[in-house]
């Protein structure tokens, strides 16, 4: 199994989170400017046609992927999709992107859904249920389960201390850009900081929208920018808090919950990506409404009540358990090996 990948796009270097894998291979991607979107074109074609299974990630934009399903109807390499089903933050302006993402979904051998709310959505458009298989998308969270335990509380006592922060205190994790609607947050940790004056925000993460994060610290002091952290000092900044904010959407940030059982909270807003599936609310985490007051007042009620978020914490120790990179590879290495078996 060989691993090509390109470079990421400059929304995605500005999150300062990217690697480059000693395992892997890489071939420099070649973006293309086009009605003010980015085509992007990988010269892979000859490593991908020596394959016999060709997985390529559904997106719209990578040229690639439409001469390989070309190809795949003359006899070549058997193709497969590996996302969403769909643009779950798509726009309005994202009707003609949608429909050929339908038209195209059909048009490969093989589907690696992330979650089963993918599997329907493939499934709907009239591809074969039998062959789909559902990965259970998740990150590897031993790491964070081994620094976890090893952070005591005397750590996080101290790790308070060095910030001037209180015991009410709750982080946000993730980019930062509009998606994540960091103006609700901040409009909710006002509301809930009234009703809690000793209530503390962590921010950790940058992206475009960094500097409106820079000023809401410099006006607030009680919100404390950190920027981006990894390790075991992302580890200490989960564990020194109570709850996950995080209005906009939720994607894979939810595994760092459930490893941490530290419950998140958002909101029912209909863009998330398909891990929000994950989530069991008033089980392992929180949804409210849409609205900023309600948003605040959950988090004030859970703030004031340790039996409730003892049983939530409780909940998102149990999805931890099932929820697990080990498991996203079984179901990856079964599907692979049925695609490859399949007639």
């Amino acid at each position: 199994m060989q691993v090509i990948y390109g470079q990421g796009r400059e929304a995605d270097q500005k999150k300062q989170d990217l690697v480059d894998l000693s395992w892997g291979k890489f071939v420099p991607n070649n973006t293309i400017p086009f009605c003010n979107k980015e085509l992007i074109w990988q010269p892979v074609l000859g490593d991908a046609l020596k394959a016999d299974l060709i997985i390529v990630e559904q997106a719209n934009s990578l040229l690639v992927n439409y001469c390989l399903q070309i190809l795949q109807t003359f006899g070549a390499a058997k193709m497969a999709f590996w996302g969403h089903g769909k643009n779950f933050q798509a726009q309005p302006s994202d009707r003609f992107s949608e429909h050929l993402k339908r038209f195209v979904a059909t048009k490969v051998w093989w589907w690696f859904a992330y979650t089963e709310s993918t599997k329907v959505i493939v499934s709907e458009l009239g591809f074969p249920p039998g062959r789909i298989t559902v990965v259970q998308n998740a990150i590897d969270t031993i790491e964070l389960l081994k620094l976890s335990e090893a952070t005591t509380e005397e750590d996080c006592r101290e790790f308070r201390q060095k910030l001037e922060v209180s015991d009410n205190t709750c982080v946000y994790c993730g980019g930062l850009y509009k998606e994540k609607r960091l103006e609700f947050l901040v409009e909710a940790a006002c509301s809930i900081h009234q009703a809690i004056p000793d209530f503390n925000l962590l921010i950790i993460g940058s992206g475009p929208d960094r500097e409106f994060v820079v000023e809401a610290a410099r006006k607030y002091s009680w919100i404390k920018y950190l920027g981006p952290l990894f390790g075991a000092e992302k580890v200490k900044a989960y564990r020194a808090s109570k709850l996950a904010l995080m209005p906009g959407l939720v994607g894979l940030v939810i595994l760092d919950s459930f490893a941490l059982q530290v419950p998140l909270i958002t909101t029912n807003v209909s863009f998330h990506s398909p891990e929000i599936a994950y989530l069991e609310n008033e089980v392992n985490g929180i949804m409210t409404t849409d609205c900023v007051t309600d948003f605040a007042a959950r988090v004030v009620e859970l703030l004031t009540n340790n039996e409730e978020l003892a049983k939530l914490r409780h909940g998102a120790k149990e999805a931890q358990s099932k929820y697990t990179l080990e498991v996203m590879v079984e179901n990856f290495a079964r599907g692979i090996s049925e695609s490859l078996c399949v007639e």
